[in-house]
């Protein structure tokens, strides 16, 4: 069973609130510095710190590699399943889906999540738990090694493509492969907390939130650099910088005892997080609240509410499959 820690736990919780931020934010934020710049850049340690905490725990594990690797799939397939199936029935009963359904546009849901677009995280995650699974009895040079390949990758084929003048990616015929999906950006910050684990890596309060700042910072000077080359329409998933942020953030959590709200919502956070753009959509859609005015009622309303939805819906035998 996974060791609960407090800090951690809280920090979940925050992740999901910088989620539901960065998804209330317009549509195409660019790299130049401006408000909702600021804001989705403040948001992106989030996703990272899923992946670290969750290498982390991986690396307590006593289990065969059979056995971990049959807990990550009955603990993630039925949960990625059943919204993907939901949010494409959704968008089809709203009248919202104007495309042919074919093989391409199949297996890219499978990476992607396609109009469930949060839901690219469950995947990832998969793939990079069940690689690192079957790894983890190499040297840990050797996983290091490839850790920092598809960093490399994630990095070249993401913000900095357009500088580097790289093609696309091979991709399913009308889609964009983006360089988050798969293990590119999943595996090394799963790495990175399985590694803290193994290596009992700690480090003072002061000095992990002075150097997650600085990875912050770095991350800004990589964004507005671009910006000022004249690269602005880049994804901003994540940077270099944003490798100090998540780690140093999960050490952190680490040292923290939490907020025991906090806390005592973070088993509702899987939920929460595979509901909350039913929860925009609707708002947006039939209450009509979009636009910058709506910006700071729609983090509260969806965020409470994803919560809510959540913490209902796990307690129905039905509805825990994909409530987690």
């Amino acid at each position: 069973m996974e060791k609960r820690i407090s800090g951690v736990d809280s920090f979940r919780c925050l992740a999901f609130f910088a989620v539901v931020a960065l998804h209330c934010l317009p549509d195409g934020v660019e790299s130049a510095p401006s408000f909702y710049n600021v804001i989705d850049l403040l948001c992106r340690f989030a996703v990272p710190f899923y992946f670290v905490a969750s290498g982390y725990f991986l690396a307590h594990s006593r289990r065969t590699a059979f056995g971990d690797i049959q807990k990550l799939f009955l603990r993630l397939f039925p949960v990625f399943l059943g919204w993907l199936l939901f949010y494409n029935f959704y968008f089809v009963l709203v009248g919202d889906w104007h495309e042919p359904i074919y093989p391409g546009l199949v297996a890219d849901s499978l990476l992607s999540g396609h109009r469930g677009y949060h839901l690219w995280f469950l995947p990832a995650l998969g793939i990079s738990g069940v690689l690192l699974i079957l790894i983890r009895r190499f040297h840990i040079g050797f996983i290091l090694g490839l850790a920092g390949l598809f960093y490399l990758f994630e990095l070249a084929f993401g913000p900095y493509k357009d500088l580097l003048g790289l093609p696309d990616v091979p991709y399913f015929s009308g889609l964009t492969f983006k360089a988050r999906f798969g293990p590119f950006m999943s595996f090394p910050f799963m790495t990175m907390g399985y590694v803290f684990a193994k290596y009992n890596v700690r480090i003072p309060s002061s000095h992990a939130l002075a150097l997650a700042g600085l990875g912050l910072g770095i991350s800004f000077d990589e964004s507005w650099s671009l910006a000022a080359a004249g690269f602005r329409d880049i994804p901003l998933d994540a940077f270099m910088g944003t490798l100090m942020i998540g780690g140093c953030l999960f050490l952190y959590s680490l040292n923290v005892r939490g907020i025991t709200f906090l806390r005592g919502l973070s088993p509702y956070v899987l939920g929460a997080y595979c509901v909350h753009i039913l929860v925009l959509d609707i708002l947006e859609r039939f209450a009509g609240f979009r636009g910058a005015a709506w910006l700071p009622t729609n983090m509260v309303l969806v965020s409470v509410l994803s919560l809510v939805i959540s913490y209902y819906a796990s307690a129905v035998p039905g509805l825990q499959i994909i409530f987690g």
